[in-house]
């Protein structure tokens, strides 16, 4: 592997939080190999290595963003796979699910496979899964906000493509300055405002709090301000969040969550001006800013399928027969077509309520379910002026001889009141 293959990342301080450390393989089979038997060769792993197992599970922050993390050691056991991995990724892969986290997955190649689909299999769905393999391009990972299907995500008629497609419209509201000068770094502030108390529906049909996102696009030219040039009052605004371009190609877009919306309801964007000077193609003028910011989870998949923060309505008119209560929650729903009596079923996952009852008589599309949707996308738009230096030095200078006119013009007419005084004494 080259350097231009690897891929880095590191755990902000303090937020790392293991999980199932006292999970250990057991001997069962009492199985020897022709070195030592299976269980001694555990134990001397674990007293070399200090781990109790060949991956280490757990959730921490990357970038000021919560993530559940799986990391496979090579130095325990060669990264050897036994029933403990593999339940123990399971599980991450059930939590991340539920809890609605980025999942980062470290392993080997072979093995990654089977224990995602074991996860996905007992779970209901992920949310978002990063999942690195050395030599995969981790510059094509893209926060869920990202609509990757749109090369702008401003259409031609003004709207923003919200990648979750959330159908409620909410308040969004972007604060900048009126006017910038050339090559500076200033703040976008970008507020997307909700009622703190309110919870959302999870994938597993929990209530939890909401996350926010918000996406920038800004003027050609403008860009984030690199880190070397951020004022440390703008980096204490900015917090641990992380920035990142909507693509490789598109600099003035700018994208940010998902991240906890308690946290950070108020986002600060770090924005470098353009400098006409050396770059031909920007002028001194006004300029349009665009913003969108969701909250709340999404109402489609990344697949495009259904999630169970919608209404679900029936696909056939007829009488409600039956209402199984599923294990994990969730209703199967038997309803006898009205027209040739088959009998259709319709399934809702866990999540939304229940409207309709057996025995009830019902209608093509009627809702069967609450709308749990309590989330919402949003967008708002500002201005700002890339001021022109000498204009505004020649304003200063206009200003100036102004108010030196008006200097004279007052030492004019004290002076013509005393030579006034004087003759008249005489």
């Amino acid at each position: 592997m080259d350097s231009s293959d690897r891929i880095e990342f590191s755990i902000d301080s303090g937020t790392w939080n293991p999980m199932d450390e006292d999970m250990v393989s057991l001997d069962l089979i009492e199985f020897h190999s022709e070195e030592e038997p299976y269980k001694d060769r555990i134990d001397s792993y674990q007293r070399k290595t200090g781990l109790t197992e060949a991956v280490q599970t757990g959730t921490g922050q990357v970038n000021g963003i919560p993530v559940a993390i799986g990391i496979m050691d090579f130095k325990f056991m060669g990264g050897s796979m036994g029933s403990v991995v593999g339940e123990k990724i399971t599980r991450l892969v059930e939590y991340a699910t539920n809890q609605l986290l980025p999942l980062i997955l470290t392993m080997q190649t072979r093995n990654a496979f089977s224990c995602i689909k074991e996860g996905i299999t007992r779970s209901i769905s992920i949310s978002v899964m990063i999942y690195i393999i050395i030599r995969a391009p981790f510059s094509n990972a893209y926060p869920i906000f990202a609509q990757q299907g749109y090369e702008n995500p401003r259409e031609a008629t003004g709207r923003i493509v919200c990648a979750n497609c959330h159908l409620a419209n909410k308040p969004v509201d972007i604060e900048v300055p009126q006017a910038v000068l050339p090559d500076t770094v200033f703040e976008a502030v970008v507020r997307i405002p909700y009622d703190m108390q309110v919870k959302q529906v999870l994938a597993n049909g929990k209530k939890g709090t909401l996350n926010v996102g918000a996406v920038l696009i800004l003027p050609e030219g403008f860009e984030l301000a690199p880190p070397d040039r951020i004022s440390p009052e703008i980096k204490e605004k900015i917090g641990n969040l992380s920035f990142q371009n909507y693509r490789p190609t598109k600099k003035n877009i700018l994208v940010v969550g998902p991240v906890p919306g308690q946290k950070y309801n108020e986002i600060t964007f770090p924005i470098l001006s353009p400098d006409p000077a050396s770059k031909r193609d920007i002028h001194f003028l006004k300029y349009p800013i665009y913003v969108g910011g969701n909250r709340g989870r999404g109402q489609i998949y990344l697949d495009g399928s259904k999630s169970n923060n919608n209404v679900y309505n029936a696909t056939a008119a007829g009488i409600v027969k039956k209402i199984i209560r599923k294990e994990k929650g969730g209703y199967e729903i038997t309803i006898v077509d009205a027209l040739d009596e088959r009998e259709v079923i319709d399934i809702i996952p866990p999540g939304p309520e229940l409207l309709v009852s057996e025995g009830e008589s019902i209608k093509l599309d009627q809702p069967l379910t609450s709308n749990p949707n309590v989330g919402g996308f949003g967008q708002g738009d500002a201005e700002i002026v890339l001021q022109d230096p000498l204009r505004v030095q020649g304003l200063l200078f206009f200003l100036a001889s102004i108010i030196l006119a008006q200097i004279f013009l007052v030492l004019k007419k004290k002076q013509f009141e005393k030579v006034q005084l004087f003759e008249m004494n005489f």
